[in-house]
């Protein structure tokens, strides 16, 4: 009879014990508490990218997010996986230059920035899982061969001699060449390209520019590209492509000439290697998805209301005050 008391005396003390820690957190996921700060990080992110998102369904949203917060950090642990010091120290460097921007909105809304690199490591624990399910030794390998194909398809690799088709005055004013000057420009790029065609390197195609133009620049180095990149004109990569790989030749975009010589993207492992975490992570992300969905599947929230409206009080004040 005393052991039943006292028994029942202690299931009383746990559930007084869970219900005071509950009372205590937004959400709790799971028996894990999560704290306002983290609550209010992802309450202030849900309001930012669903505008037109009423008060239940930005809770709902939030509620999702914390979910997947514990689920991720569990499912982390229980593989026994760990950031590398030079992943550890990337995500520190980031959260420091975004800290340095946004770190005074964040402590007006209540978030710290020991939360603010939590949730930036929780986020980096994403790409580690994506590594431990899809990579060359993860649970279920992405093909190589479609890795390859996908680079293929979507990159293009080349080298560049950029001349200018303007010189400017004493005074740094822009004048353009004449018709007839460009076209001379020009047939000197052509010449160049023919030579490349009959084995001449662009090394020595671009010294041989240099000679007769002091305008020119170039890069050398092999550089990869893929549709859109903002780094060059709009229909670069188009230019590029319509260049057979191991050929060379001329293109025009606004007041530039440029020399193109196409690399063999796959002449090499080194250019694939480079750009296969890119592929890796643009091919299974709706794959990572649905693995992360079926491990929050497993989880349910309770949520506090009251805390809950306390939070996202403070958060609409936050946001109105700037």
């Amino acid at each position: 009879m005393r052991k039943t008391a006292l028994a029942l005396v202690l299931i009383l003390l746990l559930s007084l014990c869970s219900c005071t820690t509950a009372q205590n957190y937004p959400i709790t996921v799971n028996g894990t508490g999560i704290n306002e700060e983290i609550f209010r990080y992802f309450l202030d992110t849900a309001i930012s990218d669903n505008p037109e998102a009423d008060r239940d369904e930005i809770i709902e949203i939030v509620t999702e997010k914390c979910i997947r917060y514990v689920a991720l950090n569990t499912t982390f642990e229980l593989h026994s996986l760990s950031l590398t010091p030079a992943e550890e120290y990337a995500v520190s460097e980031k959260v420091n230059a975004l800290w340095d921007v946004f770190g005074a909105y964040y402590q007006n809304a209540g978030v710290s920035k020991e939360t603010f690199l939590k949730i930036h490591l929780n986020e980096a624990y994403t790409e580690k899982l994506r590594l431990f399910y899809f990579d060359t030794d993860g649970a279920t390998p992405f093909p190589e061969e479609d890795l390859k194909a996908y680079f293929s398809e979507n990159y293009v690799a080349f080298k560049l001699i950029k001349g200018y088709l303007y010189t400017s005055d004493v005074y740094g004013n822009m004048i353009e060449y004449t018709p007839e000057e460009q076209s001379v420009i020009y047939e000197r790029y052509e010449h160049a390209v023919q030579q490349i065609k009959k084995g001449t390197s662009i090394e020595i195609m671009y010294a041989s520019l240099a000679e007769t133009d002091q305008i020119v620049e170039q890069t050398l180095n092999t550089q990869v590209i893929t549709q859109g990149d903002l780094h060059y004109p709009a229909g670069f990569y188009e230019a590029v492509l319509g260049i057979e790989e191991g050929q060379a030749g001329v293109c025009l975009f606004d007041d530039y000439i440029y020399l193109l010589y196409r690399v063999e993207l796959l002449g090499t492992d080194e250019l694939f290697e480079n750009y296969r975490y890119e592929c890796l992570k643009i091919l299974t992300e709706e794959p990572l998805q649905r693995q992360i969905n079926i491990m929050c599947n497993e989880y349910t929230a309770i949520r506090n209301t009251k805390l809950i409206q306390k939070c996202y009080k403070d958060i609409l004040e936050v946001r109105e005050n700037g």
